[in-house]
């Protein structure tokens, strides 16, 4: 069940994804995107893959491993660097 979900959510990011890449390319009829398409496909397989082995190793705990490590990369990559922004204004 899980599978699925998370394929039918990668499959809309990619739908969004391809969409504005279109949106954006559009300007160029000349350029191609089908390499493109075949490189976010493949992708996506991949993350499907490693989404389903995580199943396959961490079992029922699945949704609690994937809510740890979006927290731990939210905190990496979006509150630590907004607060380090904020402290230096402030200091100065």
């Amino acid at each position: 069940m899980i599978a699925k979900v998370l394929s039918f959510i990668l499959g809309i990011i990619n739908y969004i994804i391809l969409f504005i890449i279109k949106l954006v390319l559009s300007v160029f009829p000349i350029f191609d995107i089908t390499g493109f398409s075949t490189v976010f496909k493949n992708f996506f397989a991949l993350l499907e893959g490693a989404t389903s082995m995580t199943y396959f190793l961490v079992g029922d705990m699945t949704t609690t491993f994937f809510s740890i490590i979006t927290t731990l990369w939210t905190l990496k990559h979006i509150v630590l660097p907004v607060t380090n922004f904020v402290r230096k204004i402030i200091v100065k």
